[in-house]
């Protein structure tokens, strides 16, 4: 298939994304998305997903590729369950074929698989932003063996036959016995599992520590202006033109009616500012520079 082909779309009811990027007739700002509705689609040839905001405006976006975080919305296996990720687990994403996307375990779970794993986009959820840390893997207990530090076969049965090559170098718990066999098992707090038969001359007692790495967001700056605004509450009406300045490139519309606040205008002015949004986020201790309404698209709330 051909790289321009390539491409992965994806709903996300919650998306929380920082500095996403608006074009409009030559003009480029930014602006942060908190818990809105979007479509995201990723493409292979682009550096940059693009990104359908639903609510509570209607506009198009960018996002760069390589910092989009995804999450599994549900539990889901490969090669006969030899390896499975629990929902809500975040995995590392490598490349997309088709309609689904090629998955990474090392940064998340510490574990390698020679093999791709494939899972189809619409399995997939964009990170909401909540904390999501590695968890940690559950005791091995004192029956616990490692495989050290090189690729070695797991089968689904204790037969050599179609081996799944894979690398992890923390504790195995042995599940089972088979002479010159053993059912290794290792699993992780969100769900997630690597199982599988293997010969017993691949056991060792080399175990060693799997760091993991978090995935979150930090608290924002605490602003204590003592110059701020005064704002009025104004509904925009569903529809609404929004323009990037008075008179500007329209570049999105209100979903439906909005509550939002704004600068007061003056009896003589046909474009509103509008300061907030829900679900749009400005630059830190600032109000948006780029969301303009007609006069007549906005109602004054009292």
């Amino acid at each position: 298939m051909p790289a321009a082909e390539r491409r992965c779309r994806i709903s996300s009811q919650q998306t929380r994304l920082s500095d996403v990027s608006v074009s409009a007739a030559g003009l480029r700002f930014t602006l942060g998305l908190e818990g809105v509705s979007a479509r995201i689609e990723v493409t292979q040839a682009q550096s940059e997903a693009r990104l359908d905001v639903l609510t509570p405006l209607r506009f198009t976006a960018t996002y760069p590729k390589a910092s989009l975080a995804f999450r599994v919305a549900a539990s889901t296996e490969w090669y006969g369950g030899r390896v499975r990720l629990g929902q809500g687990a975040a995995p590392s994403w490598r490349d997309i074929r088709g309609d689904e996307m090629l998955l990474s375990l090392e940064p998340s779970l510490g574990v390698a698989v020679k093999q791709p794993l494939a899972i189809a986009c619409s399995r997939l959820g964009l990170s909401d932003g909540t904390p999501y840390s590695t968890p940690h893997p559950e005791r091995a207990g004192v029956d616990a063996v490692g495989t050290g530090g090189d690729f070695v076969p797991f089968y689904l049965e204790p037969l050599e036959r179609d081996p799944l090559e894979v690398r992890y170098p923390g504790g195995f718990a042995i599940k089972q016995r088979r002479p010159g066999w053993l059912l290794l098992a290792v699993s992780w707090e969100d769900g997630s599992r690597l199982q599988g038969w293997t010969p017993e001359r691949h056991a060792t007692h080399e175990i060693n520590a799997v760091g993991g790495w978090g995935l979150g967001q930090s608290g924002g700056p605490f602003c204590g202006r003592s110059d701020a605004p005064r704002l009025i509450r104004v509904t925009l009406h569903d529809g609404a033109a929004i323009a990037a300045s008075p008179a500007g490139p329209v570049w999105a519309h209100a979903a439906q009616d909005l509550e939002a606040e704004a600068f007061p205008p003056e009896p003589s002015d046909e474009w509103i500012r509008v300061a907030t949004v829900p679900g749009l986020i400005a630059a830190p201790c600032s109000e948006h520079e780029h969301i303009w309404a007609r006069a007549r698209d906005v109602s004054v709330s009292h």
